[in-house]
This record gives C-alpha cells, structure tokens and sequence, in this order.
C-alpha cells in the first residue's frame, strides 16, 4: 500500500469530496492529517479513496429504509396502473360497444332515407301523370275514358 502526504485541495480532488469534508473526515479518525508550517496535510493511502467513501451503519440503515419505502411506493404504484387499466378496458369496451349501436342507427337511419326517398319518387311521377292527364285537352280525356269503358 502506498501512502502520501497531500494538501487539503489535493486531498479534495482524489477523493471528491468537498474542503469541509475531508476537515471533517480528519476530526471524526477517518483521515489522518498533520500540520506542517501552517499548513494542514492529509495523509492518503491507495486504498484512501474506498475508505473514506464508505458510509457509516447510520446511513446504510436510512438507505434501506428509503429503499423499503420506495418498494412500497412501487408496489402502490404498480397496483394503480393495473387498476387504471381495468378501467381503461372497461372505457374501451364501452366505447365499442356505443360505436357499434351507432353504426347501427345510422344504417337504419339510412334505410329510412332510402325509403322515404323512394316513396317521394314515386309520389312525384303520380303527380306528374295526373298533371300530365290534367294538361291534355278534354276530348283526349274523354276518349281515353271511352275505351276504357269499352274494355271492360
């Protein structure tokens, strides 16, 4: 293992930690640290890096706890999306139903278009033969009448 003495600021940098941190890691045992002319030094092992970075029990028991709390906010989640999408299902179901019924009612709808349409076609050339039997000078009528007295 290989051990250096370093300044605050090259101690920051291997490390990645922040001024206050590694004074901090010094008070608390974590790094070893001495003061040479006014100057504090830290002393770093090769190994420093992992050290320092580990996190203490306190922190790896509010890590799990976080954790089971995000498990179970995952699993609330999980439960609603299953959930929404019975509803959305549900909402699927309907609307194909209801689209379905109104396929049905616009082709009854346009049967009854057709119907009427033709019904009014046919009234019309009704009124046009009679205005056409009406238009006709009476003689014409009258012969027309004649003969079909005759045929009978």
């Amino acid at each position: 293992m290989i051990s250096k003495w370093v300044t605050v600021t090259e101690a920051c940098q291997a490390l990645s930690v922040s001024d206050s941190t590694i004074r901090r890691y010094v008070k608390q045992g974590k790094l070893k640290g001495k003061t040479e002319e006014g100057r504090l030094l830290i002393l770093l092992e090769s190994d420093q890096h992992l050290i320092s970075r580990m996190p203490s029990t306190d922190e790896i028991r509010r890590l799990e706890s976080e954790v089971e709390y995000l498990r179970q906010q995952l699993g609330e989640k999980d439960a609603q999306i299953v959930k929404l999408q019975g509803r959305l299902e549900q909402k699927d179901e309907y609307l194909q139903t209801e689209l379905k019924r109104k396929d049905e009612q616009m082709a009854e709808a346009s049967n009854r278009h057709d119907t009427i349409v033709l019904q009014l076609t046919r009234q019309l050339e009704n009124q046009q033969k009679l205005l056409e039997y009406h238009q006709s000078p009476w003689w014409q009528r009258w012969f027309r009448r004649s003969r079909t007295m005759e045929g009978k």
